[in-house]
């Protein structure tokens, strides 16, 4: 990322300061992203949940979507899977449990 660009975990308002979920930091289009595959893993029992369906079950934009799920790829929390075709899944990573 080049100087001055806006990381996706944390997005700069027309302020420069951000709209975050309160006390979290985070952006609140991140909670629902991960709340909404932590829902799915227990469903699924950890299999890849589609971009397409993710996107339609978040209601975000598929492009806006990717964006998040890059930053989450990068942080470790989630592993993200794409098609030549444009399609493609996603899956939370989860500690072990101990």
């Amino acid at each position: 990322m080049e100087q001055g660009d806006v990381h996706p975990l944390h997005p700069a308002g027309p302020d420069g300061a951000g709209e975050e979920a309160p006390g979290l930091g985070l952006p609140p289009e991140v909670l629902t992203i991960v709340n909404e595959l932590q829902a799915d893993f227990e469903r699924s029992g950890g299999a890849p949940l589609s971009l397409a369906r993710l996107s339609k079950r978040t209601q975000l934009r598929m492009s806006t979507l990717r964006r998040f799920l890059s930053a989450l790829e990068e942080a470790g929390i989630v592993k993200v899977e794409l098609n030549e075709d444009g399609t493609g899944s996603v899956q939370l990573l989860l500690p072990p449990q101990g």
